[in-house]
């Protein structure tokens, strides 16, 4: 069986990114989130508001 995975823009894709956010929030040492393989800065732009709007709505701030 072969897997092939999409990359898009989070917050249009099949991720939950409440779950995701949370789960990486709960974890221990703090792991980096990163935001890669997009096609430009207005990509980029648009990944890092999204992922900013769930975290605040589900109560995870970022430092």
């Amino acid at each position: 069986m072969n897997v092939h995975f999409r990359e898009v823009c989070p917050g249009t894709g099949m991720i939950d990114y409440t779950t995701f956010l949370k789960r990486l929030a709960g974890m221990p040492q703090q792991p980096p989130l990163m935001i890669e393989h997009l096609s430009g800065a207005e990509e980029y732009d648009q990944a890092r508001k999204f992922i900013l709007m769930e975290g605040e709505k589900s109560g995870i701030r970022f430092t």
